[in-house]
């Protein structure tokens, strides 16, 4: 716990709502918050394994669907123009390393 993550945007969150229609829904006072940064303050698990976050100064619960890093889209300063500064979904842990590192 203690990470930081950035809330996905507004567009993502009201598909988001009106597409997840199980477990801990998406309320409209959460869209406000779309874009803006919080610490993890806890993670939980669904029964059938959906990782469930509670973020600092946040209402509500949050999939991990609706989170994102605040590093994403930050441009790489190396000097491979062409490289990656954000890594793939495929490559990015499930639960930050912070988190992981307590379970």
């Amino acid at each position: 716990m203690g990470s930081i993550v950035r809330i996905k945007d507004r567009g993502f969150l009201e598909s988001f709502k009106k597409e997840w229609t199980y477990h801990n829904p998406l309320k409209s006072k959460q869209l406000a918050y779309a874009g803006k940064e919080g610490r993890v303050a806890e993670v939980a698990f669904y029964h059938g394994g959906d990782v469930l976050y509670t973020i600092d100064g946040m209402p509500s619960i949050w999939h991990e669907q609706c989170l994102e890093s605040p590093m994403r889209n930050v441009p790489n300063k190396s000097s491979d123009s062409t490289a990656s500064a954000v890594t793939s979904a495929a490559e990015q842990p499930r639960v930050p390393a912070s988190v992981a590192s307590h379970l």
